[in-house]
Parts: C-alpha cells; structure tokens; sequence
C-alpha cells in the first residue's frame, strides 16, 4: 500500500514523485555548463583584450622616450661634425652618445631599460620588452638610404614577449627651415 503525502496546495504526491530524476539533474548541469560558457567568454576575451592593448600602450610609450632622446640629440657630432653611423670608440655606453647616427644599432631589453639620466624603466607588467634602434642618412626625405647626407630616418622598434612590435620613425635632418 503505497502512501500519499499532503501538498500545501492540498493536492495529494506518492513519496516516488517528490525531487529531480537524475537525467533531469544532468540536463540541468549541462544547461548551467552552457549558460556560465556563455557568459565567462566574453568577459575573458575582454580581459584579454585589454592585456594586449597595455602591452601595446607600455610599447609604444617606451619607442616614445627614447625617439625623444634621440632626437633631442644634434644631428652631426659636436666635437668634430662627424656623421658616421654608429658611436665613436670613445661612445662606450649611451650615456656618452652625443649626436643622432651614435644609436645606430643600439638595443636594449627590460632588465636594462632606463632613462638617459640611469634611472631605471620599470614596466608595469610582466611581459618583456626588446628596443632597437635603426639610423638612415637620406638625400632627401622620401628618398633611399645613403651613407651620409642631411636627412636621417631614426626608426625605434620596441618588441614585447607577448604581441606584436611598435615601431616608431621621425626624420630629423642638418638643415635649418626658416620662412
């Protein structure tokens, strides 16, 4: 004899009605699986995102510092108007570097990174960064490179670990424009 029990809308259930089947209990855990896949993706992908807009961000502020101090740089060597691509021998260390073809081939990454003046670059994140830098003379600003004239392309490069390069140029040239 089986036993009914009491509903509190007063309707009668047999003790083997009451609770979830277990494939109603799987059907159930899959569309819950679905529903947090469908709203966490998003929300990775945004975070993901944003990573590799900061990287590029950081990236492009450190191609920035050192194109400015580059080009802060004169044109052609002060000592002897020399404009040889690459430092002189006496140039030991960027710190000595006194004109715009000195960078020629400098490099530097995130465990060496600093300012001019020493002070360290300590980037926010844990990604790694590369630098290098490239110096062109040019005839004129649209034209080839040549071994020495009165343009230079500067061009600074920074790689991260993680995405793809900046890379940064400006034209510097001997030249005085006046109107």
């Amino acid at each position: 004899m089986a036993f009914a029990t009491l509903t509190t809308d007063g309707c009668s259930r047999s003790p083997a009605a009451s609770g979830f089947t277990l494939a109603e209990s799987l059907v159930a855990s899959v569309i819950l699986a679905v529903a947090a896949i469908a709203i966490v993706a998003p929300i990775l992908a945004a975070r993901q995102q944003t990573a590799a807009a900061d990287t590029t961000s950081e990236a492009l502020s450190l191609a920035r510092q050192l194109l400015e101090e580059i080009t802060a740089k004169p044109f052609s060597d002060p000592t002897d108007g020399n404009t040889v691509l690459g430092p002189e021998a006496d140039e030991t260390g960027r710190s000595l570097f006194d004109n715009v073809d000195d960078y020629s081939g400098y490099s530097d990454s995130s465990s060496g990174l600093s300012m001019l003046s020493g002070v360290g670059v300590n980037p926010t994140s844990s990604v790694q960064y590369t630098r290098t830098v490239s110096v062109e003379y040019r005839a004129s600003p649209s034209s080839p490179a040549v071994s020495s004239d009165d343009f230079a392309l500067v061009t600074v490069t920074v790689t991260p670990s993680q995405g793809g390069p900046v890379q940064l140029s400006q034209l510097v040239t001997r030249v005085s424009l006046k109107r």
